[in-house]
């Protein structure tokens, strides 16, 4: 028997082991860069972000960090892989002796990349302006707690009951400001300015002291009054409505 066979085993041996610590390697390697980019991205964004850390920053984070283990490791076993280099110097050889394959190649890629990015950036931009428009329309309130019959006409709800329902809410660590009130769909009418807001316009009258509680805003912003602040009589219209009714101060308006 030859010595090359004689030392087949053992070299078979060798190079197995030298496969799988080379694999193993790989694996700690890929799991300590994904670990570290995702921390890195949660710390970031906890730093940075108002509203705290969801399950989408949290599949970002872990989805950046795959990737960069993923492009990290190839990179690594391309400069000391040989056998990597040498497949990639075929394949760039290739690429430019087919050119006109290559260039089709890359413009579908760009138009398939194009039409899943525009697909997300439009269902993102509908989702953030229907937030938007619905965050709009509750103000500063979180939640809004009404009823209706069955001709959409407001239901009155017992005061002593509310009231004791938002003592219990507001003892809520949770809840910064809790308020009850009358909210009724009404019509705006000027007749100096022939404009009309027909039953597109909202009348509000909160309680005056569960307002000055909790984190309430002033009526109209930081520079306004308060709702204890309104006499009796008084009637505040809010500055957008008022540009589109054309409205000045001292006119006069017919509430129906």
């Amino acid at each position: 028997m030859s010595n090359s066979e004689e030392s087949s085993p053992f070299a078979g041996e060798g190079s197995t082991i030298q496969r799988l610590g080379r694999g193993a390697l790989f694996s700690i390697l890929f799991v300590g860069i994904t670990l570290c980019c995702t921390k890195v991205i949660i710390d970031v964004v906890k730093s940075t972000s108002y509203d705290g850390v969801g399950f989408g920053w949290y599949a970002t984070a872990i989805s950046l960090g795959l990737l960069t283990a993923l492009v990290s490791l190839q990179l690594l076993d391309f400069i000391f892989s040989g056998r990597r280099r040498m497949l990639a110097q075929m394949a760039i050889s290739n690429l430019r002796r087919r050119k006109r394959n290559t260039a089709l190649v890359i413009v579908g890629l760009l138009i398939g990349s194009a039409i899943i990015t525009s697909s997300l950036v439009v269902g993102d931009s509908l989702d953030a302006t229907l937030q938007a428009e619905f965050a709009e329309s509750l103000d500063e309130a979180d939640i809004i707690i009404s009823g209706s019959d069955l001709f959409g006409n407001p239901l009155w709800m017992n005061q002593s009951r509310m009231e004791g329902f938002v003592d219990t809410l507001f003892n809520n660590s949770n809840i910064d400001a809790v308020s009850i009130g009358i909210n009724m769909q009404i019509g705006l009418k000027s007749e100096l300015h022939k404009t009309v807001e027909a039953n597109n316009a909202h009348w509000l009258a909160m309680d005056a002291d569960y307002q000055t509680q909790g984190t309430w805003n002033p009526f109209g912003g930081k520079d306004g009054p308060h709702y204890s602040e309104i006499n009796d009589g008084e009637v505040y219209i809010s500055e957008k409505a008022a540009e589109k009714m054309e409205l000045e101060i001292g006119n006069i308006v017919e509430v129906s």
